[in-house]
């Protein structure tokens, strides 16, 4: 896959989405040993 979309993929169905969330994807947060969050 060449084209890739920018930002996180669920900004676009996100009607809480920020401005940044099309720009960059967030980065994964450790919640468990074994569960990561992509959130701000």
């Amino acid at each position: 896959m060449a084209n890739l979309p920018v930002g996180d993929p669920f900004a676009p169905r996100n009607d809480y989405a920020l401005e940044i969330d099309f720009i960059k994807e967030p980065p994964l947060i450790p919640i468990t040993e074994t569960h990561y969050a992509a959130t701000w």
